[in-house]
């Protein structure tokens, strides 16, 4: 019996009328709404239904007027139709299912296993759902799933973009909630189907830091126009300052030309540089597209090539120096790719970290790592100001987190082992920064692999300064180009 039969004397029901057998017209009994919209293997069915008939009763109920719904057995119905049966025989009264519509979908649910149910037609019902009000919570218990599910659910149901990503991508439900995330982003709906399980947060979080950095960029693009300031699409649209001057060509001081006063030259433009959605996180270069209303400077220090052997011939130097230029460009697209992996990284690592000091079990070593901190690492755990990232782990507010922690332990002394791992955790990542990949050192990678046996997936570049080799990516032939269109690499 399934789980919606709630009888269990059906004979007495049999016996006493509430439950009748009936024949049914297949050409005239209707199909009540249904949650499935797609029936497969019903070319199979109708073969089997012409050569041994339906073996086992639909489930019917009656319309105020007499009208016979099917609301259990949908396919057998469609199969027998196909078949050229014209008869059938159904169950009546097996439960009133005369009553809400909310009802028939929460037995449809019930009843369809996964196989037999698309999650796009899944997810469609859950929202039909809580339009006909019944609650997340009901709808969890009703059909076996969990809250967070029926929740993702819902949003799913509102993005067409999620539904049909669904079906092009073949997208699980955790899959299909990003891509209602991502909306029409056909690169990012690529890349949440082709992401590793493991890397799917990780690859979500530099989605969204893209898309953060991207609406940054042209709120801040549409506030220098209105400035006046007519922004670049390259670097090469003008000429840098330094190569200009307004002194005369026998003069013998002959100063690069200001960006202040050379602000109201009618060639000046800008070149916005943009790498974070800070204030600090941008740069803002003055060109200038009209140089012939200027004087080149004589003597300014252009930065030379590296010499080549003596007998170098013109062939061989310009294949050593676009060598140069190619291992340069390429280095350059390294770094600020895994600049910006470790920003994202980051925000994931923190959000772990402070669930892990919010567990109700630590880490069976946690004792080990505070102990060493405070020992082997005592300068990154007390010398340095990391104060908002304890705030951050343990959820506190304000600028007296230290403080705020103390108190919580006085209150709740269990909370000691908490607060002591949230403070050597915000000191060994107040250590942490681009630099820990570009420059591994033994302090953050022993971090970084303590975390690792907790429990943590390390990215690419969190293992880069964890001690692990960096992949040996073959990357295509960068194009010779002279635009700087990422953020500034320092040393």
């Amino acid at each position: 019996m399934n789980t919606h039969e709630a009888h269990t004397d059906l004979p007495a029901l049999i016996q006493a009328g509430t439950i009748t057998i009936e024949v049914i017209d297949t050409a005239t009994a209707q199909l009540d709404p249904n949650v499935r919209s797609r029936l497969d293997g019903l070319d199979t069915l109708t073969d089997s239904i012409r050569e041994v008939g339906v073996q086992e009763p639909v489930r019917a109920r009656r319309g105020d007027n007499g009208e016979v719904y099917v609301w259990d057995g949908q396919r057998r119905l469609l199969a027998a139709r196909e078949a050229g049966v014209e008869k059938m025989l159904a169950v009546f009264g097996l439960r009133d299912h005369s009553g809400s519509e909310a009802d028939r979908i929460l037995d449809q649910l019930r009843t369809f296993t996964r196989e037999d149910l698309n999650l796009v037609d899944r997810v469609k019902a859950v929202e039909q759902l809580t339009l006909e009000g019944v609650s997340v919570a009901k709808i969890a218990r009703s059909t076996g799933q969990s809250k967070d599910d029926v929740n993702a659910a819902v949003k799913v149901a509102k993005s067409e973009v999620a539904l049909r990503a669904i079906d092009t991508y073949q997208l699980t439900l955790d899959r299909a909630l990003y891509a209602a995330e991502f909306g029409d982003d056909e690169d990012a709906l690529c890349a949440i189907a082709d992401a590793d399980e493991e890397e799917l947060e990780f690859i979500a979080q530099q989605l969204r830091d893209r898309r953060e950095l991207d609406e940054y960029t042209e709120a801040l693009i549409a506030k220098l126009q209105a400035e006046g300031k007519t922004i670049a699409s390259s670097y090469n649209a003008g000429v840098q300052l330094w190569s200009l001057t307004d002194a005369d060509v026998d003069a013998e001081d002959r100063p690069s030309l200001d960006a202040e006063s050379h602000a109201t030259c009618p060639g000046a433009i800008y070149y916005l540089r943009v790498w974070g959605t800070e204030d600090t996180g941008y740069r803002l270069d003055q060109l200038c597209s009209s140089p012939e209303l200027h004087k080149p400077r004589i003597g300014t220090s252009v930065a030379r090539p590296t010499a080549g052997p003596v007998d170098e011939t013109d062939e061989e130097r310009e294949a050593r120096l676009d060598a140069e230029k190619d291992a340069q460009r390429r280095e350059r697209r390294r770094v600020v790719k895994y600049n910006r992996m470790w920003r994202s990284a980051t925000k994931l690592r923190l959000q772990w970290l402070s669930e892990l000091v919010n567990r109700k079990k630590l880490p069976a070593d946690a004792n080990v790592f505070v102990a060493f901190t405070l020992t082997r690492f005592r300068y990154e755990a007390i010398n340095s100001e990391h104060s908002s990232i304890l705030g951050k782990l343990l959820g506190l507010e304000g600028y007296d987190e230290r403080n705020q922690a103390a108190t919580l332990v006085e209150n709740n002394p269990a909370k000691a082992e908490h607060v002591n791992l949230a403070v050597a955790l915000s000191g060994r990542e107040n250590h942490t920064s681009e630099f820990s990949w570009r420059q591994p050192n033994k302090t953050d990678e022993a971090y970084l692999l303590t975390l690792e046996s907790w429990g943590y997936h390390l990215t690419e570049v969190e293992r880069i300064a964890a001690g692990y080799a960096e992949p040996n990516d073959d990357p295509a032939p960068v194009e010779s180009s002279d635009d700087e269109d990422d953020e500034p690499v320092e040393d």
